[in-house]
């Protein structure tokens, strides 16, 4: 895997926050190191993900990565104007507004711009100037796509396409080549993942159909915002758990290869998504036992 996941969540999802990467005991250290192995095998999972705006309301303007090809956050980009900024945690539809020639910016300073600050603000003002334009739909994140549609996951099929000498059928079903959309949606082992998910948010069955849908906030609007926001999440936690679930499969032994297809990976995704989304995220609130069992009953 968001996308997510969250996360997927957070400023950039922790993935060049080197506080929350050396924090060993963090749930989400585990999500950061093991999409950095991605990316050492050549994989840009960590830069796969991006911030969509949409209104602006829920993207931090100097912190988040949100305009497009950044790789680094308004703060790091131009940190002489990020001491000078009076509302350090504004969001970016409290600093940026539509006109006739793009994105137009809206600034409250501590005191006058002049020298390099000046020069750096005029950077800034073109660098928004070509952002997206603001919309009414809630901002969101996107996971990166190849042309053809599949994650640049390293799935079988994917390794087969690199040139790399390898059965490309499925580890689980052994049936259909394991590309991503298989692997994440369409696999008769990952089908009653998605089922049990949304009846589990007491929510109809709404199975992905591919990765983008998948992936897509509005397959997930079965309530108010806050639910949305919150089932969506969980789902982004779902995506990882079946990534690193297949992974246990491969490259476990192969004598334990039934059992770990017998997993239940609810199980694991109702322990997790607690954890994080009411730790980390303080998105929840409430006992584990409660969000077991009814999910919406804790959102926030």
């Amino acid at each position: 895997m968001e996308q997510d996941i969250s996360s997927l969540y957070g400023d950039d999802g922790g993935f060049q926050n080197d506080t929350i990467s050396r924090n060993s005991s963090s749930l989400w250290h585990k999500i950061i190191k093991a999409g950095k192995e991605i990316d050492k095998a050549g994989i840009p999972f960590s830069s796969s993900f991006t911030r969509v705006i949409g209104n602006g309301m829920t993207t931090s303007f100097r912190f988040d990565i949100w305009l497009p090809n950044s790789t680094k956050n308004l703060c790091s980009t131009f940190p002489r104007l990020f001491a000078l900024e009076t509302n350090k945690s504004c969001l970016v539809a409290e600093r940026v507004g539509n006109s006739n020639h793009g994105l137009e910016g809206y600034w409250e300073w501590t005191n006058s711009i002049r020298g390099r600050a000046l020069s750096d603000l005029n950077n800034l003002s073109d660098s928004i100037a070509a952002g997206p334009m603001l919309s009414d739909k809630d901002d969101s994140w996107s996971w990166s796509l190849k042309s053809n549609g599949s994650f640049t996951l390293a799935t079988r099929k994917n390794l087969v396409v690199r040139g790399i000498d390898i059965d490309p059928i499925c580890p689980f079903c052994e049936e259909l080549d394991e590309d991503s959309a298989h692997l994440f949606v369409k696999c008769r082992y990952t089908i009653p993942l998605w089922r049990n998910f949304f009846s589990w948010w007491h929510a109809a069955i709404n199975i992905p159909n591919d990765i983008p849908n998948a992936i897509n906030a509005t397959t997930y609007n079965i309530g108010p915002e806050n639910i949305n926001k919150v089932m969506w999440a969980t789902s982004r936690i779902l995506l990882w758990l079946i990534w690193r679930w297949r992974n246990k499969l491969v490259h476990g032994p192969i004598d334990q290869r039934q059992a770990v297809k017998d997993e239940d990976i609810m199980v694991s995704l109702r322990v997790i998504s607690h954890l994080w989304l009411s730790n980390r995220k303080k998105m929840i609130h409430g006992e584990f036992n409660s969000w077991k069992t009814n999910p919406k009953s804790l959102v926030m």
